[in-house]
């Protein structure tokens, strides 16, 4: 290898290393930011702490870091929404892809599996917070569509096998029962969550069990009620 060959190479390898130096600054950067938001959002609410808060919570000395990372206030809510939806998406996905294998599936069985992944998040902290979260979002002007959005691909099949139970309810009433549902289920992970962290207790797999077949129920009642 030439000299000028030899310190293309170097350079090269130099400016890549610097680059994911950068990349790895700016991730770390990101998660700190959303961890800061994702705990005054709970603890305050989604308008109750201002972008400088969260800045200087997450340790940022750069006033724009929201700016750079997230394009604003929106765009942070949803990042911060966004942090567990993956994780119940692919748990929803692996319960209902079961339930196929297994033959045909009962809307009953179609609920639950809509709902377990969501009840699961009760057994860590992260997770309750989520779940209050999720709450505030569904009752927020500017994101109460975000449930029914960020969760469309696997609600889409849960609504499919659920049709028998939709069916009962006449053609102009079955949005607003969904959203019913929806929302009752939401306030209740809320508030269970709440009460989960105010005890220090962690819920057992029985507890969590228990409480997906009652909401099971609520969801179905109020929809066909």
């Amino acid at each position: 290898m030439t000299r000028g060959a030899a310190r293309l190479a170097r350079e090269t390898s130099q400016r890549a290393q610097a680059a994911g130096g950068a990349d790895a600054k700016d991730a770390d950067g990101r998660v700190r930011i959303l961890d800061a938001a994702e705990r005054l959002f709970d603890e305050r609410g989604i308008d109750g702490v201002s972008l400088r808060t969260v800045t200087a919570a997450s340790g940022h000395r750069n006033a724009s870091a929201i700016q750079y990372h997230f394009g604003g206030r929106k765009g942070l809510v949803e990042a911060v929404l966004m942090r567990h939806r993956d994780g119940v998406e692919l748990a929803r996905a692996r319960l209902l892809d079961e339930l196929e294998q297994a033959g045909p599936i009962e809307p009953e069985s179609a609920v639950r599996a809509a709902l377990e992944p969501l009840v699961a998040l009760l057994a860590e902290p992260g997770g309750r917070r989520y779940l209050r979260l999720l709450f505030q979002a569904s009752v927020h002007p500017s994101f109460s569509d975000y449930p029914a959005t960020a969760f469309a691909t696997s609600m889409t099949r849960v609504v499919k096998y659920a049709g028998p139970l939709i069916d009962r309810v006449p053609a102009n009433s079955q949005i607003p029962r969904l959203r019913l549902g929806v929302r009752l289920i939401l306030l209740a992970l809320a508030d269970r969550a709440r009460t989960i962290d105010a005890s220090g207790a962690t819920p057992s797999g029985t507890s969590l069990a228990a409480l997906t077949t009652e909401l099971t129920r609520v969801v179905i009642a109020a929809i066909v009620a």
